[in-house]
């Protein structure tokens, strides 16, 4: 076991090499010369730019990226209308794949998929079909980490009580963080989560709380939670239990899921299967989309991150 998992961490520290100045520094690769930005700038000019989100309407990759969609044009050259296009299906691995796979490499079509789904293909032979090396890296709009949050008659107090009885948690399929995290705390430390998969999004996985079909969410990113159900942690309705980080983070109570680790090799797997919540909300386009092109969506991401009106608008969010 641990030499596969040195394997595993290897790899993922290879991509995060690879990935990270788009993805989670937000670097922007200047235009190559005047004639390529007036070529994009033509291309983008009265032109369209579809924004491909992975997972159903109101949840907060969907937040996020209405969000980014309402600024990003006014800083993108030509200034494109940005319409978002929602491809919910198997926890995002249905968006991924077009992304990868299907959709135009000219710099019309960019997108978010889970970030669970991203590093999936470095455990071997699954679903998602792409190498995340070679996606057009765009920007990313945070890093946030993930917790499991509970309804507050649940009954579900700590690990330690998952860990004497069965709590129903729920996932919106088997490539989401919501269900990897379940089975991982099962398998590491020996949690009885009953996973129930199959919900399409983050306001029916809410809703199954309320009513008492699941007892809770064994990871949900806290940037989601405060946007979409901050009222309900705010009056004690929804509580967390666990914090699903590799280290403690400012502002939460909650014990680390490592903390109740027995062995180095299990805070080692928690560690890793953690890790790819530093991409945070990831943004990038098909592979081989024209380098000009790329420069000037990641210019224009850059400035928009930075756009006093972005800011104050998603501090209202």
């Amino acid at each position: 076991m641990s030499s596969v998992l040195f394997s595993y961490r290897r790899r993922l520290r290879r991509f995060a090499l690879v990935t990270g100045s788009a993805a989670l520094s937000l670097v922007t690769l200047p235009v190559a010369a005047a004639g390529s930005a007036d070529n994009a700038e033509s291309f983008y000019k009265g032109s369209q730019i579809s924004l491909i989100v992975g997972s159903a309407p109101g949840g907060g990759y969907d937040i996020y990226s209405r969000l980014l969609a309402r600024h990003y044009n006014q800083h993108l050259v030509g200034h494109p209308n940005i319409v978002v296009q929602n491809m919910a299906g198997a926890s995002g691995v249905r968006a991924l794949n077009y992304l990868a796979n299907i959709a135009n490499r000219d710099g019309s079509v960019i997108g978010i998929g889970q970030r669970a789904s991203l590093v999936e293909p470095i455990y071997g032979d699954g679903p998602v079909k792409l190498d995340a090396r070679k996606l057009s890296w765009i920007g990313g709009l945070n890093t946030e980490w993930s917790v499991g949050i509970v309804w507050h008659k649940s009954g579900l107090n700590s690990l330690d009580d998952a860990r004497q009885h069965e709590f129903p948690v729920s996932a919106s399929g088997a490539s989401s963080d919501g269900y990897i995290y379940a089975a991982v705390l099962n398998n590491v430390l020996g949690t009885k989560f009953k996973i129930i998969a199959g919900y399409p999004g983050t306001a029916e996985e809410q809703l199954a709380m309320e009513r008492g079909e699941v007892a809770g969410r064994i990871g949900w990113a806290w940037g989601s939670i405060k946007a979409t159900a901050g009222d309900l942690v705010d009056k004690g309705l929804l509580k967390t239990v666990v914090l699903l980080a590799p280290e403690k983070q400012p502002g939460f109570d909650a014990p680390l899921a490592r903390d109740y680790a027995q062995t180095e090799e299990q805070r080692e797997i928690l560690d890793f299967v953690f890790a790819p919540q530093l991409l945070g909300r990831p943004y990038f386009g098909p592979p081989g989309v024209p380098d000009n092109r790329v420069a000037v969506l990641r210019e224009g991401f850059a400035a928009t991150v930075q756009d006093p009106k972005f800011l104050a608008d998603a501090e209202k969010q």
